[in-house]
């Protein structure tokens, strides 16, 4: 039986609030639920189809993170530099995160980036060396 529809309402503006929020290490739960005046267990049972809000925060924190590391310029960027940025308390956390998600450390992503530039393969006006599109085929591939 799907939600109903104030759920799913609900449902967008609370992933609108953390897509937006998603640089400050203060979003959580107490948060979220404070900010719609909803309990933890409705939060949770709203939550459910993105696998929870603990799940989602997370993996909108990667991504954000890996949208970082795509589009820094520089060639000292630090790992903490990013992972502050990406509203992670712990840089050992985001690390271990951030490997087990796409398959590298941040900091090799960083190197990667440095050496080959990442390319968005859905932009047309890009025009791609051959280890830039098999690295940001690989780079997509790892994000589906």
């Amino acid at each position: 039986m799907p939600p109903p529809r104030s759920e799913n309402s609900l449902l967008f503006k609370i992933k609108e609030y953390i897509c937006s929020n998603i640089q400050s290490t203060d979003l959580s739960v107490v948060n979220i639920c404070t900010k719609y005046h909803i309990s933890r267990a409705k939060l949770y049972r709203i939550t459910e189809p993105l696998g929870g809000v603990a799940s989602f925060i997370r993996k909108q924190r990667l991504q954000h993170a890996y949208r970082l590391v795509r589009s820094n310029e520089e060639t000292k960027v630090q790992v903490s530099t990013i992972a502050f940025q990406s509203g992670f308390k712990s840089l050992s956390n985001f690390s271990l995160l951030f490997k087990e998600e796409f398959g590298i450390s941040p900091s090799e992503s960083i190197q990667l980036n440095n050496t080959y530039k990442m390319v968005d393969l859905n932009n047309p006006n890009e025009q791609p060396m051959v280890n830039s599109l098999l690295i940001s085929a690989w780079l997509n591939q790892v994000l589906l």
